[in-house]
């Protein structure tokens, strides 16, 4: 996965995140001190197709480019297939974080899982004796968060192409987390890590019927109460 973008002077007090249509991935204006990281991700386009998107955006929402520092990096993005043969120790040596292609597929994010496999790695290396500590490493990946990017390995295409009630699923995903806040809370359990994509489906399918309940009612409203901006 591809990701570039421009670090701008400014401030703002929010994140803005942009998904586009067509694009295994997302824009983000992350708010740093002193200026603006403005980037892009994604799969399966090059790099100046990526600019030249994220470039559009900057211009749509008056945020200029020039002179801003430019910066671009490869995140790892394994498919499904990829996870099965992935190679994160050998013979003398282990694999953390970028190197081992722990990244999230769906998020790109990658800051947890080096640390934590840094975290694995050693109490590996210091409870086994010689080559054993890299079957152990293995096995404490998996066990502790491998098996979970794996999984939403299978989920990435279906989150950022699929359909659902007539839209695009990023375009339903962000308005049920605008009109139910049992929705957000899954969202934002989600993107921050401690949702498992394991057992999302679990959860979606408990809080289906309250969920659904709160965005009937946000959409009722709305058409009662006259003048109201809609989200």
């Amino acid at each position: 996965m591809a990701a570039l973008g421009y670090y701008v002077p400014g401030d703002r007090e929010q994140i803005d995140i942009q998904f586009l249509p067509n694009l295994e991935g997302y824009i983000w204006v992350f708010p740093r001190c002193g200026h603006l990281s403005v980037g892009i991700c994604g799969k399966g386009e090059p790099a100046t197709a990526l600019r030249k998107r994220l470039e559009d955006y900057m211009a749509e929402k008056g945020i200029s480019w020039k002179g801003a520092s430019f910066y671009s990096h490869l995140l790892p993005s394994l498919e499904t297939p990829a996870w099965k043969r992935n190679r994160v120790a050998g013979d003398g040596w282990m694999a953390v974080g970028d190197a081992a292609g722990l990244v999230d597929p769906i998020t790109g994010e990658g800051l947890y899982y080096a640390i934590r496999s840094a975290d694995l790695a050693a109490k590996a290396l210091l409870s086994e004796i010689g080559g054993l500590a890299g079957q152990a490493y293995r096995r404490m990946l998996r066990r502790d968060f491998a098996f979970d990017l794996e999984f939403g390995s299978r989920l990435a295409k279906r989150v950022f192409f699929g359909r659902f009630l007539y839209g695009s699923v990023p375009a339903r995903m962000v308005q049920f987390t605008r009109s139910s806040p049992r929705f957000a809370g899954i969202m934002q359990d989600l993107f921050a890590g401690t949702q498992s994509y394991v057992g999302l489906k679990r959860r979606l399918i408990a809080n289906l019927n309250g969920s659904l309940l709160e965005i009937a009612m946000n959409a009722s409203l709305h058409r009662l109460v006259p003048g109201r901006v809609r989200a």
